[in-house]
């Protein structure tokens, strides 16, 4: 199966979008001077509301699939962080936010086998290798395990960049060359059968992203993709 960039042309704005840093009023409340740096996004069929000690900033409400928050600032120490089906007042059980001061994190809500909301907190902290991007890959889709390839535009998938990469679990950062028509391909562990294929992507020197793979729509059997960046 092969995705081309129409199939993330429409989740464009979380991959691109700069990350404007809102410090919120009530970070560090309670006198910690732990501040961590997080962005909320959201891999589920519903959309979310993300709070931070019972309230839900602008701009973090009713966050759909596919769609991430601003980053804004947190105590570490003690975040409060809550998330909730959009438009309720009660938060969804699972999340376990272990920060600490300095850090910088993505948190994901995804699917759970058993229809719950599951979530993952992910270190963005990488330094690609000079004049290099760095690239992970978060499998949300529910099946799996798949081996990660990528390629320049134009290049051939050889050897693959991650490996065994199970539902609910993440690659390591990898190096991939800077440069627009990137592609990358998941395959089913320890095979060459072509899970998913995603074309036409562009890689920045010295910025580092997330990939997720999503569960297919409704009605679809076809995975879905987008990226995030960190903060």
């Amino acid at each position: 199966m092969r995705i081309r960039s129409f199939a993330l042309s429409a989740l464009a704005p979380l991959a691109l979008v700069a990350c404007d840093t809102v410090e919120l009023t009530n970070a560090g409340t309670g006198g910690s001077n732990d501040i961590a740096t997080v962005r909320f996004v959201n891999a589920t069929g519903t959309n979310l509301d993300i709070a931070e000690n019972g309230v839900v900033a602008s701009g973090n409400g009713s966050i759909a699939f596919g769609r991430s928050t601003s980053c804004f600032t947190v105590d570490a120490s003690s975040p409060g962080l809550s998330v909730r089906t959009a438009g309720t007042s009660t938060a969804l059980p699972g999340l376990s936010a272990n920060l600490v001061n300095g850090g910088n994190y993505t948190i994901l809500a995804y699917p759970g086998s058993n229809g719950s909301t599951q979530f993952t907190v992910l270190s963005n902290a990488n330094a690609p290798a000079s004049g290099q991007a760095g690239l992970r890959v978060f499998n949300a889709s529910g099946s799996g395990p798949f081996d990660v390839y990528t390629a320049a535009s134009g290049g051939s998938f050889v050897t693959p960049s991650a490996t065994s990469i199970a539902s609910g679990s993440a690659s390591t950062f990898f190096d991939v060359a800077p440069g627009t028509g990137a592609m990358v391909r998941l395959s089913n562990a320890g095979t060459t059968t072509d899970a998913l294929t995603i074309d036409d992507l562009t890689w920045t020197a010295g910025q580092s992203q997330t990939l997720v793979i999503a569960p297919p729509a409704a009605g679809s059997t076809d995975l879905r993709t987008f990226l995030v960046s960190g903060c």
